[in-house]
């Protein structure tokens, strides 16, 4: 598992790229690194989160850990698009599911960057 981070001044998003067999845990701990490091600027607009090189193993039975890290991080997250790119149908499914728990912030999945960072600076 690889997790790297990249803050892009001009566009106000903060990226994050997964790679290899990725878990609920990995992410959460991953957020909680960033948010401890103050990795995220306070002005970032957006969240741009890469999985096409990563295989969610997030199980039905724990996504919705994740939804609940956002929605109990609103200071880092709330009012801010989150952009959840995938290029596989098993990775599909996890966006879908953890937009539909939205609350306090917005989620997305996406097939490109490109796409999500049109929505984000939309």
């Amino acid at each position: 598992m690889i997790i790297e981070t990249t803050y892009k001044p001009d566009e106000k998003i903060f990226y994050k790229k997964y790679e290899g067999k990725i878990s609920v845990e990995d992410v959460i701990l991953s957020w909680e690194k960033s948010i401890e490091n103050r990795e995220i600027p306070e002005e970032t607009n957006g969240f741009i989160l890469d999985y096409t090189d990563a295989e969610m193993d997030f199980g039905f039975d724990k996504y919705s850990r994740i939804p609940q890290f956002y929605r109990s991080n609103l200071a880092t997250f709330g009012n801010k698009p989150i952009a959840i790119v995938v290029t596989t149908p098993e990775n599909t499914i996890f966006p879908y599911l953890i937009s539909m728990e939205d609350s306090g912030y917005r989620s997305r999945p996406f097939s490109s960057i490109a796409a999500a960072r049109r929505w984000i600076l939309g």
